[in-house]
């Protein structure tokens, strides 16, 4: 994305717990509303991408998908009585839309 290899990850870990990353990640902002902060943070830690980053996420959303031999193991383990958890590279979009179609973990049962 024209920077040096790992430098968005650093930035949005120089970021830390109030981060726009971190707070996306933990659900409570929404995709639109990350987007132009996180812009702005990386700009603050000097990081200048070629691509916007709506642009790089639609480009990670292009490869991210869901895995249909996990979604089988999780129900697979949860059939024997196992509390299961699957953790993901999701978000949710204004519109309440995830990525991976799902949200909430609840849509695995």
């Amino acid at each position: 994305a024209g920077v040096q290899e790992g430098a968005i990850f650093a930035a949005a870990a120089k970021a830390g717990h109030g981060g726009a990353f971190q707070r996306l990640e933990r659900g409570e902002l929404v995709l639109e509303d990350f987007m132009p902060q996180f812009e702005e943070e990386l700009r603050s830690f000097g990081v200048r991408p070629s691509l916007s980053v709506e642009d790089l996420f639609r480009r990670m959303e292009t490869d991210l998908v869901v895995r249909p031999d996990v979604i089988t193991a999780i129900k697979s383990i949860r059939a024997e009585g196992l509390k299961t958890a699957a953790l993901t590279n999701n978000w949710v979009r204004r519109s309440g839309e995830s990525l991976l179609g799902f949200g909430g973990g609840s849509e695995l049962s």
